[in-house]
């Protein structure tokens, strides 16, 4: 080899990269590595944008990025899978968003709120139920619910109503929609006995009864099929007290404490861990997030919200003085108070800091005439780079729009 061809110095410019090589790289990646190839720089932006979008790979990008597969991300947007990823990821620069009311809804004797896709669901005490689409404000439709109606929602597939059958027993009814559209409230019905406890993920709805059995109603092909998931051989005195499902598993939470897991091959729960918390002395208010982590109203003087990580168990709790909600999306919480103070904890970061919240809002400092500050419920509808959250009081829903800067926004658009 010749002295002159041995001083060159090669160097390979991934930057200037060809695309067809770049495309031969990516074929070896992890879908992991492959998201995170979109934050190079401008060009491979562009390149992996075009490669993940002709192998069809975003939902499955998404689903492994996001918390519990992005089911509650669905849930609360029309957006599709990229915009939803982008989305989630936005949240963790909430502490510098700009946040501004654009709107208030006024109803009397407010009872429950959820969100389903562009759709606010409003129940009142005196069991009206009001639509509103989140983006234009309208009224949709309104209508009322069935006997004493305790909660009401519904998604694509089915309806659903909790309803008072007696002084103390409680009954759910589920309408199955033969189109997404459908407002036809005897269709195909089917009614659990004792139901009190509920969760909707999709085409399914998990019940508990009062003998503390849960069954899966799946709404499928125009017809009801009913599963039992399994059954918790408690008491009344140590009922669940909330109900979630993390990637197809069944998760509880008694009112002292216990955390329940869906034993498959059994049909029955386990026991797995006691939150042992003095001050809770059976709270109704728990909230479970990601897989068995808890938010959980206490009674303290102490205002400060205490984040608990227990290394043993593998989880964590929120310990929330005078906390009145709470609502999960992914890895954000949002915690309520009587106070009209509104939290934002993102679980994800929350875990490897042990600090304060990601971000701490007061319902009065945006509408100063609420005379009961008492946050009723907190919901969230998931705009193209933005998000709306719905903050509901007794009176009235205030509805936040968030926004980030610009060169924030320029990373995921």
């Amino acid at each position: 080899m010749s002295e002159d061809f041995q001083s060159i110095d090669v160097q390979f410019n991934w930057e200037i990269c060809p695309p067809e090589i770049l495309w031969e790289v990516f074929r070896y990646l992890c879908n992991k590595s492959l998201f995170y190839c979109l934050f190079v720089s401008r060009r491979w932006k562009n390149v992996a944008n075009d490669f993940i979008e002709c192998y069809g790979l975003w939902e499955r990008i998404a689903k492994e990025e996001m918390d519990n597969n992005g089911v509650s991300f669905r849930r609360k947007s029309t957006l599709g899978w990229r915009n939803m990823l982008m989305n989630s990821k936005l949240w963790s620069y909430v502490g510098s968003a700009k946040i501004k009311r654009i709107h208030t809804y006024r109803l009397v004797n407010l009872d429950k709120v959820h969100i389903y896709k562009d759709k606010m669901i409003l129940k009142t005490e005196a069991d009206a139920v009001h639509y509103y689409n989140v983006k234009s404000f309208q009224l949709v439709k309104a209508t009322k619910t069935l006997n004493k109606g305790l909660d009401f929602t519904e998604n694509d597939s089915m309806v659903v109503a909790l309803t008072q059958t007696g002084d103390t027993q409680r009954g759910l009814y589920l309408y199955g929609k033969p189109t997404p559209n459908s407002c036809m409230l005897d269709n195909k019905t089917h009614y659990v006995d004792t139901g009190f406890l509920f969760t909707l993920e999709d085409n399914v709805c998990y019940v508990v009864t009062s003998t503390f059995v849960v069954w899966a109603c799946t709404w499928a092909n125009n017809k009801w099929e009913v599963r039992l998931v399994g059954r918790y051989y408690g008491s009344d005195y140590d009922r669940p007290a909330a109900i979630h499902v993390y990637k197809g598993i069944v998760y509880m939470v008694t009112k002292y404490g216990f955390v329940l897991s869906e034993v498959p091959e059994t049909k029955n729960f386990h026991r797995m861990f006691n939150y042992s918390i003095p001050q809770h002395k059976g709270a109704s208010k728990w909230v479970l997030f990601h897989k068995y982590n808890v938010a959980v109203a206490v009674k303290t003087k102490n205002r400060r919200v205490s984040i608990c990580y227990d290394k043993m168990t593998n989880h964590m709790r929120l310990e929330c003085p005078n906390m009145s909600c709470a609502t999960e999306h992914g890895h954000v919480v949002f915690l309520g108070f009587k106070s009209g103070r509104v939290i934002i904890c993102l679980t994800n970061k929350t875990l490897k800091k042990g600090s304060k919240p990601d971000r701490t809002l007061r319902v009065q400092d945006f509408d100063n005439t609420i005379r009961d500050p008492r946050i009723l419920a907190i919901e969230v509808f998931e705009d193209k780079l933005s998000h709306h959250l719905l903050i509901a009081t007794k009176d009235r829903v205030i509805q936040l729009h968030i926004k980030y800067p610009t060169e924030i926004t320029e990373l995921y658009e």
